[in-house]
């Protein structure tokens, strides 16, 4: 951009607070206007989107607020936290077109941070309280944007907590379809229930405190659990004489909840409320985050046909297996196997249905697979398996299970609707292991292969394994 500038509502009007690289600044910081009488604002803030004008100066809309001749492209992004415009950002740039819905996106999460930081600073009026809870929610924003790991961000939400908001046990529910589970806990082992919370989950419609939450997005606090009917009492909550929770919510997604627990009854307040959402606001975001970063790391290491690793994800793992292997000095097998004359499938029935069984090839390896190994499709009909802790002795019964696994029923494709097919497929298969053919990874995937060759050569559909 080449100027900037942040307005912020406070009653009807709308007042600039503050501005960069404007030729008036001083001007600029001594305008306001009335939401009402400008449809640009009131457009805004109703739809509580984005508006980019790719020419102001050919804009009506623009040109009816009598604002600088000096704007060609211009954006307007709200400040919204806890679903409430609070402001606008506004971007404004001497070129033409300047912006897309992109840039539009990457200012919305900024502002987005903007809103949470004002919002919060409204909160807390007095002088010691905004200062403890500045530097903690400051702290607490440059840790969680800097982390895209989700186990971290929640042992960091957990241990800045208490901080805030005083806790003896505190928990954190995400939320799966109509489930919520506890995925980081803190404090519990103090009651000897740390074990229990394993697994731990609940139907949300059975939570009357959670469900709440949900239905408002607001938090919620139970001053004294013994005298509140809906309260359910769970072995792990025995403990409990005071609740405190805020929804994690994050782009009009919820995600969960943040679940605070003190023993003493009549404890917390409408104040641990709102301080709790404070920090909930800002772990939510960070949690959404690192969700679609998970899934895009996800989708990095996966085959997209096949739903099986990629060979990206096999070649980083077998490094990782190897050197797991070294210091353990336990062994370590791979298998390498190639689907025996493929190529006709192909050929006779069309690609979509050599995907289609391609697809069912993956299903069936699985099965046979323990939750240990990973399946990778290495390229086009080849796939590799890693089998970590299985020496030579006990690879070459696994490696004929996975053999039988393709041969021993054909597999059934709907070409068409109501249009079904058998193919039958057999598979070769090659393996090495660890010590004994080598430890660094292009030795034993060389190994492996020089055994999958042999295999073919010998009449396709056995197991070699390298000697």
């Amino acid at each position: 951009y080449d100027s900037a500038s942040l307005l912020l509502l406070e009653g009807e009007n709308l007042y600039i607070k503050a501005v960069k690289d404007h030729p008036q600044p001083e001007a600029a910081l001594e305008i306001r206007f009335s939401l009402y009488e400008d449809p640009l604002a009131w457009e805004m803030f109703s739809s509580k989107k984005f508006i980019i004008i790719k020419d102001a100066q050919k804009d009506s809309r623009y040109l009816g607020r009598g604002n600088a001749d000096y704007v060609r492209g211009w954006m307007w992004v709200p400040l919204i936290a806890r679903g409430d415009v609070l402001g606008i950002l506004t971007l404004d740039s001497r070129t033409p077109d300047a912006y897309s819905e992109e840039d539009a996106k990457l200012a919305q999460a900024f502002a987005n941070q903007a809103a949470l930081a004002v919002s919060n600073a409204r909160l807390f009026q007095s002088e010691h309280q905004q200062r403890i809870l500045a530097e903690v929610l400051r702290e607490t924003s440059l840790i969680l944007s800097s982390s895209l790991k989700a186990d971290k961000i929640l042992e960091f939400v957990l241990r800045e907590l208490n901080k805030i908001v005083p806790y003896d046990s505190a928990c954190i529910f995400i939320l799966e379809k109509d489930q919520v589970k506890i995925v980081a806990h803190r404090g519990y082992d103090k009651f000897g229930v740390q074990d229990l919370l394993r697994d731990f989950s609940l139907p949300l419609k059975e939570t009357p405190n959670l469900r709440k939450m949900a239905d408002t997005r607001q938090p919620y606090f139970i001053s004294d659990v013994l005298s509140e009917a809906d309260w359910v009492k769970k072995e792990v909550s025995q403990h409990i004489g005071s609740w405190c929770g805020a929804p994690l919510v994050a782009q009009d997604q919820l995600l969960g909840f943040l679940s605070l627990d003190k023993t003493d009854r009549d404890y917390y307040t409408f104040e641990h409320a709102d301080r709790l959402q404070a920090l909930a606001s800002h772990a939510a975001l960070a949690l959404l985050n690192s969700m679609a970063y998970g899934e895009m790391e996800k989708a990095s290491i996966t085959d997209y046909l096949t739903g099986a690793y990629n060979r990206r994800y096999f070649i980083q793992e077998i490094s990782i297996e190897l050197d797991h292997a070294k210091r353990s000095g336990h062994p370590l097998s791979i298998l390498l196997l190639d689907l025996d004359h493929f190529k006709k499938v192909n050929d006779v029935y069309g690609h979509l249905c050599g995907d289609k069984v391609l697809q069912l090839v993956v299903e069936r390896l699985k099965t046979e697979l323990r939750s240990i190994d990973s399946l990778a499709r290495y390229g086009g009909e080849e796939f590799v398996v890693i089998l970590p802790g299985t020496s030579a002795y006990w690879m070459n019964p696994l490696a004929e299970k996975l053999r039988l696994s393709i041969s021993a029923k054909p597999f059934v494709v709907e070409l068409n609707q109501n249009d079904l097919i058998e193919i039958a497929l057999t598979v070769s298969i090659g393996g090495a292991t660890v010590p004994d053919n080598g430890q660094e990874p292009l030795i034993l995937i060389d190994c492996a292969d020089r055994a999958l060759m042999q295999a073919k050569t010998q009449g396709r559909n056995r197991v070699v394994i390298y000697e």
